[in-house]
């Protein structure tokens, strides 16, 4: 079976028919592999032959021999033949002059001056400091890459590994290239961060590869920070304040331009499908077939429009069975979109995050598309729902609501039943330890909040985290219904040593697409001090 060589990585694919297959991978010789190592073997039997022919017949070494004793007798002791004093000093002048052109050239980790951005940065992440970026192009076509090359400063000793991860953000909010950054192919390495010191600074480069047919426009370079053994976010500091940002933040921004050729589009569920004169849908992808109420579905549609000024606007529409639950008016591309953005061959795709209504009872459920266009189906699990509260150990009743005044959650306390050691009042060091949440719903609210929870030394210090929805990401608080119960357990990692002193607890909610914190009497957290 041929193998090909993947693009971004170079790793080997092969295609794979349906059906069961047992995949046996075997490492055999090329053509220019066994003309190479013939190349070795002949290499290696000159060198063999020069050895054998250089020894000579023994009366010839002998003779030779006794002749340099006697012109090396006529000599001084003490002094060297004058031609090898040469050599000894065209060597030395060669081995300062190497030291002298190394000692200027950069390694990873020995940089000369200050890193050579030209988008200096304010972030502190763990034990690095962001110092800045430079991208190797100022515009990207749709379904392009570029490389960002991120410099990065160890403050002190890194604990552990980190890695980052850059993404582009469109205006709507939502992801417009591809996940899971790769390394370029011909990038300078850098060690892992924990053998980096103190002051020591070293490039982070991504390739970026921003979706075909995005619509063009300005886009937001998105950067988060994590544990590699854990895959646990960091949270992000402003240098310039001290506040906290979250787990991502912006960088700086990029241009996508449409591309002269249309892309080839590889839909997930192709058709094609006239949905207004000019207007075809060739595909759709769906990120999901199974969601909780209040969750969010991503739907792509990928489009070719031969009239832009007919390309605007649509309505999509759930189903159960033969009632409506739910619709959505939507544009064809984004809110604002203008009609001579589309480029000539008439190519885009739109992405639409619909969240579901919190009140879906359990069912299948189908997306239509205008006048009858058939999506893809839903299986919507409902939670069960508590509306009396758990047994607490610790009461707390801090109630937490937007900057405007509107409640969303009461945090109630802290649940007796914990799968793991408390982690508080006294955690133990390079352990595991639970802090078992219990919120209260007081209003339905559509936006996604998440739980942040850290452990804190006297002086504030983060000393282990947790960022993320409530119920280990099943429970979003956009499916919450007032008056209902939730127990939302956070587990965190404690380093090694912990250090001297009380330790805290900090809990609040914050929104994670504006960085912003929910209040609990005029602060953005709860304190548990024990």
């Amino acid at each position: 079976m041929a193998i090909v060589p993947e693009d971004q990585t170079g790793l080997i694919t092969f295609a794979v028919p349906a059906g069961t297959h047992s995949i046996a991978v075997g490492w055999g010789a090329t053509p220019l592999r066994l003309a190479l190592g013939a190349l070795s073997g002949l290499a290696a039997i000159g060198v063999a032959a020069v050895l054998i022919v250089g020894q000579g017949r023994p009366d010839d070494r002998r003779q030779t021999i006794d002749r340099r004793r006697k012109s090396n007798d006529q000599r001084p002791a003490t002094s060297l033949p004058r031609r090898e004093l040469a050599a000894l000093g065209l060597l030395a002048m060669a081995l300062l002059g190497v030291k002298t052109i190394f000692s200027q050239i950069e390694s990873p980790l020995r940089r000369v001056g200050a890193p050579p951005v030209t988008t200096p940065g304010v972030i502190t992440g763990g034990e690095l400091s962001f110092e800045g970026y430079k991208l190797n192009r100022d515009a990207v076509p749709a379904g392009g890459a570029f490389d960002i090359d991120m410099a990065w400063t160890a403050v002190a000793p890194p604990s552990v590994d980190y890695q980052t991860d850059v993404w582009l953000a469109g205006p709507d909010g939502l992801i417009w290239s591809v996940k899971g950054t790769e390394r370029p192919r011909v990038y300078e390495d850098a060690p892992p961060t924990r053998l980096w010191a103190a002051g020591e600074w070293a490039w982070d480069s991504r390739e970026v590869r921003v979706l075909s047919g995005a619509p063009p426009g300005r886009y937001d370079l998105v950067l988060t920070l994590f544990d590699r053994a854990t895959l646990a976010p960091v949270t992000l500091t402003d240098t310039t304040t001290g506040a906290a940002i979250g787990p991502t933040t912006i960088i700086g921004q990029i241009d996508v331009a449409n591309p002269d050729t249309p892309p080839d589009f590889a839909p997930q569920y192709p058709l094609t499908a006239t949905v207004a004169p000019g207007l075809r849908l060739l595909g759709y992808n769906q990120d999901r077939a199974t969601a909780a109420p209040g969750e969010s579905v991503l739907l792509t549609l990928f489009w070719e429009c031969d009239d832009p000024t007919a390309c605007r606007q649509l309505t999509m529409r759930l189903y159960e069975e033969d009632d409506l639950v739910k619709e959505w008016p939507l544009p064809v591309i984004r809110d604002g979109f203008p009609a001579d953005a589309w480029p000539a061959h008439g190519r885009l795709r739109g992405q639409h995050l619909l969240r579901l209504p919190a009140t879906l009872e359990s069912g299948v459920y189908r997306f239509f598309l205008d006048d009858g266009v058939a999506l893809g189906e839903l299986q919507v699990v409902a939670p069960e729902r508590h509306m009396l509260p758990p047994p607490l150990t610790l009461t707390l009743g801090a109630s937490f609501a937007t900057a405007e005044g509107q409640p969303v959650a009461t945090l109630v306390g802290l649940a007796s039943d914990s799968p793991l050691p408390s982690c508080s009042p006294a955690p133990t060091p390079d352990a595991m330890c639970a802090v078992p949440l219990v919120w209260r719903a007081d209003a339905e609210t559509p936006i996604n909040y998440r739980v942040f929870v850290h452990l804190v030394d006297i002086a504030g210090h983060i000393i282990a985290q947790s960022d993320a929805e409530p119920h280990n990401w099943t429970r979003p608080t956009t499916g919450w219904l007032p008056g209902e119960y939730v127990t939302d357990v956070h587990t965190l990692a404690l380093p090694e040593t912990l250090p001297p002193g009380p330790l805290s607890l900090r809990v609040g909610l914050y929104d994670p697409d504006r960085n912003a914190r929910l209040l609990t009497g005029g602060a953005d957290f709860v304190a548990i001090d024990r």
